[in-house]
């Protein structure tokens, strides 16, 4: 068999790309008009459906974890963590090993994580329909990207 058989080609790679970079163009779109409305931000919505799906598979979560997961730095993680607190989505309470820690809690334990984001549980039902293995590649190459971006220097 010809390894160039199981490579995409320039047609395929671009259609990709140009795919990856709509898909880009959607995503700062509709940061703006989230950015707009006086509700959650991006990253305020991805902490609640964090934290509240954690918490319903009893893992207690920190401020650390929320980090790591974000991708923030601890101290946008305090912000976004005080901003939550205010809007009694959260609170904060101490961790029971780790003196220096807290754990971060769903305040209304009636919120569902679809509703705080609707474009997941859309996004969840459009994942339901691939196969085991087409769902692999596509989390192992957006996972990529995701790193690709990461990579990138600021700009200041």
């Amino acid at each position: 068999m010809n390894v160039s058989e199981n490579r995409a080609s320039t047609d395929e790679i671009t259609r990709l790309t140009d795919a990856v970079e709509r898909l880009r163009l959607a995503e700062a779109r509709l940061g703006r008009q989230r950015a707009g409305t006086a509700g959650l931000n991006d990253a305020d919505r991805a902490a609640v459906r964090y934290i509240t799906e954690l918490s319903d598979r009893g893992v207690d979560v920190t401020p650390t974890m929320l980090a790591s997961h974000l991708h923030l730095s601890p101290s946008t993680v305090t912000g976004l963590v005080d901003r939550l607190v205010a809007k009694d989505l959260v609170s904060l309470v101490p961790h029971p090993r780790d003196r220096r820690s807290k754990i971060i809690v769903a305040f209304d334990r009636s919120i569902d994580p679809d509703a705080v984001d609707p474009l997941t549980a859309r996004l969840r039902e459009i994942s339901a329909r691939l196969t085991p293995r087409d769902a692999e590649v596509i989390a192992d190459f957006l996972h990529e990207v995701t790193e690709a971006v990461h990579e990138q220097p600021q700009h200041r």
